[in-house]
């Protein structure tokens, strides 16, 4: 009897030790999955914060997700990204230097850091730093779209045109796209090379320009160019004539080049006069060119070249500088009749130049112009704008930003992308506070890297 209770209780004993072990071992625990959704609740307010534009919320709303979790890299990430829009480079570049560290063998994570680690250098206003790390994120990852886009801005904005085209190449393997500022990369990095002597890697840009965009001015310019530097005087003048035709406006700017390149005053000037009017037909818009003929004109036949402003002008009434250049011939010869009907033409009561004396007005808010005054104008419908039309060209509206900048109580930007503001900004006192709110990231940050230098 004795032996059977005491194999009993030896039996109730290992139940008992049995269960406090499956309690011990075995049960969920549920420890993970609290953490990992009071993250999730931490992410949805940093949201809520940075469409609030209350960065200061959001970078306290990441701390807590850091020291609460110290191996999740996702919220170092985000974190180095606040700062970097903060304008708090320094820190941002610190971050994701210890991320890179962290990653080990990881690529993905290795990657991604570099990519990061190039926005905050090119932020902070330092671009070959920035060009490095993104060059390092592409030979690790030649398909990176976002790296080779960042090289795209990087080496045009350093002169390395030929480079930037090379990467817009890639990132139309990629996507399929090509972009349309790479025949322009192309052309500039041909004149580049045209310029420092190397001609054969003048003429092979050249060349891609060409069989991408060959009716483009710029690049039918640069070709020309090219060609000149290699001796082809008949290619060159080809390329320059075509350059015309494709876009007039642009003959008072290569005229004198062409006259130069086809034997300079006198017969050069006959020989691009001759040219340009056997391509009159083929030019959508061919006054500029016509009235760069009549400039040539006059140096042999002053009558010809009346001839040929009086048609612009009869054709083209409201094209003012036919007249300009009318006025300018009359100015040169010693016919007083000539001058001063030309001058009648100009500023007569009904000369070209008659509306800035008040024949004509102008709205203030919408630039509408009006024969007749009026207190309420017709297109925008503002009342009391009208103002006399002086015939002065108007400013350019201001380039809109990308986006609405916040920026430091001395003006400066606290983000740099685009602008590559300088690598260092004096702090303000309006960082006092933000020291407070990140000091803790940054001493984890590097408490992590002393802890792995320790275990290496």
């Amino acid at each position: 009897m004795i032996e059977t209770l005491a194999f009993v209780a030896l039996i109730a004993i290992g139940a008992v030790a049995v269960g406090v072990l499956i309690g011990r071992y075995y049960v969920p625990d549920d420890r993970a999955l609290k953490r990992q959704a009071g993250h999730g609740e931490s992410y949805l307010r940093t949201i809520n914060h940075l469409v609030a534009r209350d960065r200061d919320a959001a970078v306290e709303e990441l701390l807590e997700v850091v020291e609460d979790d110290v191996d999740d890299l996702g919220p170092y990430f985000a974190l180095a990204a606040l700062f970097r829009t903060r304008g708090e480079w320094e820190r941002a570049i610190r971050v994701h230097q210890a991320i890179a560290l962290r990653g080990g063998d990881d690529s993905d994570v290795r990657v991604g850091a570099r990519y990061e680690l190039g926005l905050d250098f090119r932020s902070a206003g330092m671009p070959r730093r920035a060009t490095k790390a993104m060059e390092e994120c592409i030979r690790e990852d030649g398909k990176h779209v976002g790296a080779l886009r960042a090289l795209t801005g990087l080496y045009e904005e350093q002169g390395r045109f030929g480079e930037a085209a090379e990467a817009w190449e890639r990132l139309a393997k990629i996507d399929g796209h090509r972009s349309p500022r790479e025949v322009h990369l192309l052309a500039a990095a041909a004149e580049r090379a045209a310029a420092r002597g190397d001609v054969s890697a003048a003429r092979k840009h050249s060349r891609s320009a060409l069989r991408q965009a060959g009716g483009d001015a710029h690049v039918l310019v640069s070709a020309a160019r090219v060609a000149r530097a290699d001796g082809q005087i008949t290619e060159c003048t080809e390329h320059l004539i075509a350059a015309i035709v494709a876009k007039p406006d642009l003959v008072g700017h290569l005229l004198d080049e062409l006259v130069e390149v086809l034997g300079g005053e006198g017969e050069g000037e006959e020989r691009a006069g001759e040219l340009l009017v056997k391509r009159l037909p083929d030019m959508s818009d061919p006054v500029p060119v016509e009235l760069a003929i009549a400039e040539l004109e006059a140096q042999w036949s002053e009558e010809e070249a009346q001839v040929r402003l009086d048609r612009l002008a009869r054709e083209h009434p409201e094209h003012l500088p036919s007249r300009v250049r009318a006025a300018r011939l009359a100015l040169r010869s010693s016919d007083a009749e000539n001058i001063a009907d030309e001058l009648d033409k100009l500023v007569g009561r009904k000369g070209s130049l008659a509306y800035l004396l008040g024949s004509r007005w102008r709205c203030a808010s919408c630039r509408w112009v009006e024969e007749q005054f009026y207190w309420r104008c017709p297109r925008c419908r503002h009342w009391g704008t009208a103002e006399v039309d002086s015939g002065q060209p108007e400013q350019a509206a201001p380039r809109r930003e990308r986006r609405q900048f916040s920026r430091r109580p001395d003006g400066s930007v606290l983000i740099g992308s685009d602008a590559l503001p300088e690598a260092t900004i004096p702090r303000t006192d309006g960082e006092a506070d933000d020291e407070s709110s990140v000091s803790r990231a940054r001493s984890w940050i590097e408490g992590a890297i002393s802890s792995l230098r320790r275990k290496s």
